[in-house]
């Protein structure tokens, strides 16, 4: 019974794996090219300490969100707990509600945070610095 779980971990680890890593290394390589562009057209030849520690940290947060997002869709795959009403009476309206929230987007808070990074890498590269200062909510993310 644990190596059945432990083959569906796999097997969804795997299947999000395909899906997750083309997207976060696609995201990654086009905010790269962006900001090489910004940095050819304004001449600039010398990367400031800052900027070069603010997109060392995007990058780790982006790992730590996409291992996040792989664990969640495994922890998915062997959860056998599913959400169970209080009672069995059919005349609860909000029984027609727990149909949707046992088909969640597995990924949960990582995949958030993914949201968070690319909101602040290409908010940053292509309007304004100041979206840097929505790290700042990191601490409060849940």
């Amino acid at each position: 019974m644990a190596n059945a779980s432990a083959k569906k971990a796999s097997a969804a680890r795997s299947a999000a794996a395909s899906t997750y890593r083309p997207l976060v290394v696609g995201i990654n390589i086009v905010h790269f090219l962006i900001r090489l562009y910004q940095y050819h057209i304004s001449g600039s030849t010398t990367l400031t300490t800052t900027s070069l520690a603010i997109h060392v940290l995007l990058l780790v947060l982006t790992g730590i969100a996409y291992r996040g997002i792989l664990d969640d869709y495994a922890a998915s795959a062997t959860s056998t707990s599913k959400i169970t009403g209080s009672g069995s009476s059919s005349s609860n309206s909000s029984c027609s509600n727990s149909n949707s929230s046992k088909n969640k987007l597995a990924g949960g808070a990582s995949l958030d945070l993914l949201g968070l990074i690319v909101v602040i890498q290409y908010g940053s590269a292509l309007f304004s610095d100041t979206f840097y200062w929505l790290l700042g909510i990191l601490p409060l993310w849940g």
